[in-house]
């Protein structure tokens, strides 16, 4: 009869844990990550016109130039670059003229 009792109290301990820790699971908050698809390409520098080629050739005179990216939706290159001295990152963004232009503060909507 020991025996017995003794079963049923384990088994009623794991169900109080499993439904335990079913609560907490729901507790905690959840964090989804979203990645976009921006339109960026990767590109070689021969295959840019030759005003974005030496706009980014000015570039490589402070920096290392890490990837080179094209969106030919907006017809913009971006240039991710570190600079030689401190190895800090800078992106460029090139229109098709080879100037830099700034980045749009995006604000989505509600």
């Amino acid at each position: 009869m020991k025996k017995v009792i003794l079963s049923i109290a384990l088994i009623a301990g794991v169900f109080a844990m499993t439904g335990l820790n079913t609560a907490n699971a729901a507790e905690q908050p959840s964090i989804i990550i979203t990645l976009e698809d921006d339109g960026f390409v990767d590109v070689k520098l021969e295959d840019l016109n030759e005003a974005v080629q030496n706009a980014i050739q000015e570039i490589s005179a402070t920096y290392d130039v890490k990837s080179i990216k094209y969106n030919n939706e907006k017809k913009i290159t971006k240039v991710t670059a570190s600079k030689k001295e401190d190895q800090s990152q800078k992106v460029f963004i090139l229109d098709d003229e080879g100037k830099e232009v700034k980045k749009e503060t995006h604000t989505p909507e509600l």
